[in-house]
């Protein structure tokens, strides 16, 4: 929820909504304790694996160390496609949830940041008041190879080991590449490669839509129906796959 639609929902309630300037430098102010709360519920979920893996020898892995299943993917603060508009991302945030219970919890996150909250030139990037961690020279989805790499520290830190990661990708996933390279480190078993079924989905339907049809394949349609046609195709390809 952002700072327009607040303001939608107060103006409904029939009250002043306070200042954009205002509202963003109270979010500035509350940043660090919301942050430190997000922390410790984090741990606190690893903290359940570990009792739930207490009563479930299988998941207790020949060098001591919890086994988990796990999915991971990153999102970007840029808008999302087909909005009429367009603009690069400056921030990524990257999780990783647990496939053991239904809640799916949140075991491991990693923010990246592009942007310099002082809005001052002579900024040094150096305290934690700036918010910038992450380079603008580098492309923002650099962060998910990063991103997976100290997210996998963070979990082999804490005793959890990822046994198996459903990936974004079908061949090539910067998430399960930084993990497997902090495998190695580690001397570590790699990361199972589990890629999503609705990324594989979506991906086989735009490699469909790719393809350039015969006259003869959709003979007797109007050149405005063409597209929907081979994007119908797509899907009907895209819903063929499972697991």
């Amino acid at each position: 929820t952002g700072y327009r639609e607040l303001c939608v929902l107060f103006s409904a309630l029939d009250c002043n909504f306070m200042s954009e300037r205002v509202f963003y430098r109270i979010l500035n102010m509350i940043s660090p304790l919301v942050g430190k709360v997000a922390e410790e519920a984090i741990e606190n979920n690893r903290n359940i694996i570990k009792q739930i893996a207490e009563h479930n020898p299988d998941m207790i892995g020949d060098d001591g160390m919890v086994q988990v299943p796990a999915q991971t993917d990153t999102v970007y603060n840029n808008p999302i496609r087909g909005q009429g508009y367009s603009s690069p991302g400056t921030q990524s945030v990257t999780a990783v949830m647990e496939n053991v219970t239904k809640d799916k919890r949140i075991i491991a996150i990693q923010a990246f940041n592009q942007l310099c909250s002082k809005n001052n030139v002579n900024c040094k990037h150096s305290d934690s008041e700036c918010g910038r961690n992450y380079e603008p020279t580098e492309t923002i989805d650099s962060t998910e190879r990063v991103a997976s790499q100290k997210n996998y520290e963070t979990l082999v830190n804490s005793g959890i080991r990822v046994l198996r990661l459903c990936h974004d990708s079908v061949q090539s996933s910067r998430h399960l590449r930084g993990m497997r390279d902090m495998a190695e480190q580690y001397g570590l078993p790699s990361p199972i490669s589990s890629p999503c079924t609705a990324h594989m989905k979506r991906n086989t339907s735009k490699q469909v839509h790719k393809i350039k049809f015969s006259a003869e394949a959709l003979q007797g349609f109007p050149k405005y129906q063409v597209t929907k046609r081979a994007m119908a195709i797509g899907c009907c390809f895209s819903d063929r796959i499972s697991v």
